[in-house]
């Protein structure tokens, strides 16, 4: 099982800003980041009627989504691969976060192994945003065919 899926974010607005070929003028930016920031004040009030471990998760995953969307933003406003491969190392250690927030309550093995399944899926994101070419063409796939070549790439690069 994955336990980064159950990572929300904001998939029209992150999209959009994802897979735009023109780079962002700095008013869309500065938009951008403003919308991230809004989007981040509502998830956090969500948050507000949990409490416990449940709570921080919901937190922290708030917290990655807007840090997500904000790196998305700058990659689009500067337009260089460098800023794209660095807004995914920052997706990458912002999902790692809520999956080790997740890890938290539990104990033991079981803790053990959400830790290890937490940083593999963190290496596997960084070393993604290492390898734009290889990332880029997986992405500009759909479906079946997009997964088989993450798969393909992720079993490479496995020691």
């Amino acid at each position: 099982m994955n336990i980064l899926t159950g990572l929300r974010f904001p998939s029209a607005f992150a999209l959009a800003i994802a897979t735009s070929a023109a780079a962002l003028t700095p008013a869309e930016y500065g938009v951008a980041r403003q919308k991230a920031d809004a989007q981040y004040k509502l998830e956090r009030e969500k948050c507000k009627s949990l409490s416990g471990n449940a709570r921080d998760v919901c937190l922290k995953d708030a917290k990655a989504v807007r840090d997500s969307a904000q790196a998305d933003a700058y990659a689009a406003f500067k337009g260089t691969p460098e800023a794209r491969a660095e807004a995914a190392e920052d997706k990458a250690e912002a999902r790692y976060r809520v999956a080790r927030e997740r890890c938290e309550p539990l104990a033991g093995d079981v803790r053990a192994a959400c830790i290890k399944r937490a940083r593999a899926e963190r290496a596997h994101g960084l070393a993604d945003a290492k390898s734009p070419r290889t990332r880029e063409r997986c992405e500009a796939l759909s479906g079946e065919a997009r997964e088989r070549c993450i798969a393909d790439r992720r079993a490479n690069e496995r020691p």
